[in-house]
């Protein structure tokens, strides 16, 4: 099942739902909620953090839904979880995608590092080849 299907599938569900808000439903709604916007958002980290920003009640949700909808949608945020717990055990989602966007900055940065280095590698080495080619003497007006 493609992750579009399975949001709306949940999403669906969970508008239907006529289950009063006790504090372990709303937990539970709160997890499901941020649930359909990882899933929603999973390739678009930087809207999934402007979405989470935006309602507070969704930014932190239980190390068991962040594990789950991690392990499915992007293993890489998993190893941001510990450092963006709270001490309730909470995960803090905001936190979590703040450093895998950070880590995404870092790897872009490296790799246009690397890159540059290897074109200025390329430049010098043809820069020496056409400067050798413009002093050699050209043999063919010897003969």
């Amino acid at each position: 099942m493609n992750s579009e299907i399975m949001y709306q599938t949940i999403r669906s569900m969970y508008l239907t739902s006529a289950i009063p808000l006790t504090n372990a439903c709303w937990n539970f709604q709160k997890d499901l909620a941020s649930m359909f916007l990882m899933i929603k958002y999973q390739k678009d980290f930087k809207t999934l953090q402007s979405v989470l920003q935006s309602i507070p009640e969704l930014d932190t949700v239980e190390q068991e839904t962040f594990d789950t909808a991690w392990n499915f949608l992007d293993k890489r945020m998993l190893k941001f979880k510990d450092k963006a717990q709270n001490a309730k055990g909470e995960v803090n989602m905001c936190v979590a995608v703040d450093q895998m966007l950070e880590e995404g900055r870092k790897q872009g940065h490296e790799r246009g590092l690397s890159e540059g280095r290897s074109l200025e590698k390329e430049f010098l080495i043809l820069k020496m080849l056409k400067k050798q080619s413009v002093h050699r003497p050209n043999r063919s007006h010897h003969r």
